[in-house]
C-alpha cells in the first residue's frame, strides 16, 4: 500500500527534475486524479503508464502537472504514433487535429439506427472486451498511411 502524501497547501508531492520516473506517491495522484486512459473514447484502467506532457528529455519536470495517464497503447502512438498531448489534456491526431473528448454523434437518425438493428453490442470487441477506440479504428481505415498500431 501506498500512502498519497500532500504538501502543506494540499497538492501531491512532485519530484521535479530529480527523477524521470514517477515515484510511487505521485503514480497515486495521477490515478486518483485521472482514474483511466485520458485518450478521448479510451476508459482503459489497466496497463497504464505515466506521461510526460513536455518530455523529461526536454526539460519537462515529473510533477502532476505535468503528467497524464495513457494506457500503453495510447502511449505508444504518444510517442510512435504522431499523436499530441498538451497541458490541458487535449489529445490531437497526427494531423494536428484535436480529438473531441466526446465523439461526434453518427449521421442519421435514432430511427435509423433503431431500423438498422444496431445495438451497444453491435460494435462490441471480440478480443478482452476493451471499447472499441473509434478514432483509431477509422484512422486506420480512412488514412492507412497515418496509422500507428501497437
Amino acid at each position: 500500500m501506498v500512502e498519497l502524501t500532500l504538501d502543506d497547501n494540499g497538492h501531491p508531492l512532485d519530484a521535479g527534475r530529480r527523477a524521470r520516473r514517477v515515484p510511487p506517491r505521485l503514480r497515486l495522484a495521477l490515478e486518483h486524479r485521472d482514474w483511466s486512459c485520458r485518450f478521448p473514447g479510451c476508459a482503459d484502467a489497466i496497463w497504464t503508464d505515466a506521461h510526460h506532457v513536455t518530455h523529461w528529455a526536454h526539460g519537462g519536470p515529473t510533477d502532476l502537472d505535468n503528467l497524464v495517464l495513457p494506457c500503453r497503447r495510447h502511449h505508444v502512438l504518444l510517442h510512435e504514433g504522431g499523436f499530441t498531448v498538451d497541458h490541458d489534456h487535449v489529445f490531437r491526431a497526427p494531423s494536428g487535429r484535436a480529438i473531441p473528448r466526446r465523439p461526434t454523434p453518427p449521421p442519421g437518425s435514432p430511427d435509423e439506427v433503431q431500423l438498422a438493428g444496431v445495438t451497444p453490442d453491435t460494435i462490441r470487441t471480440q478480443w478482452d472486451g476493451q471499447p472499441l477506440d473509434l478514432d483509431l479504428a477509422l484512422t486506420a481505415l480512412l488514412h492507412p498511411e497515418r496509422a500507428a498500431f501497437s
